[in-house]
């Protein structure tokens, strides 16, 4: 999910030749952004969708070392 929503960060027929460049007065940047910004359960209003899915892969995948860490 991640890879697309930087690459349309990157569209250079949406954000124009200056695409790559920072800037941070950027017109239509706040409505458009796609960026993801929260801490825990605060946000600024957006909250990764794939918030729980992730959380629930990292809670497997520690238990899961740490069984094969024990043997």
């Amino acid at each position: 999910m991640l890879i697309p929503m930087i690459l349309g960060l990157l569209d250079e027929s949406f954000w124009g030749s200056t695409a790559y460049e920072f800037n941070a007065k950027r017109e239509n940047l706040c409505p458009y952004h796609m960026g993801f910004h929260s801490v825990g359960d605060r946000s600024a209003g957006r909250i990764y969708p794939g918030k729980d899915i992730a959380i629930n892969m990292l809670v497997y995948v520690i238990t899961t070392v740490g069984r094969v860490r024990r043997f």
